[in-house]
């Protein structure tokens, strides 16, 4: 499991720095950019909520610890 985590922050990264290339700078707010703003929007929030798993994972492991 730990390692499906790590590949799929990978992939949101990965999706994050396509989405930005994709993107117009000159027109950052028009309609074609909407699709690669949401994408980026989408991976980054993706990628917080892995970072939050791996870090409830490491307070569980730690209170499992604790408790015996």
């Amino acid at each position: 499991m730990k390692y499906l985590i790590y590949f799929l922050i990978l992939a949101s990264i990965g999706l994050m720095i396509y989405c930005m290339t994709m993107v117009n700078y000159d027109d950052i707010f028009s309609a074609d950019n909407r699709f690669w703003l949401i994408g980026f929007g989408a991976s980054l929030c993706a990628m917080v909520l892995l970072l939050i798993l791996i870090q409830s994972r490491k307070l569980k492991e730690e209170y499992d610890k604790r408790s015996r």
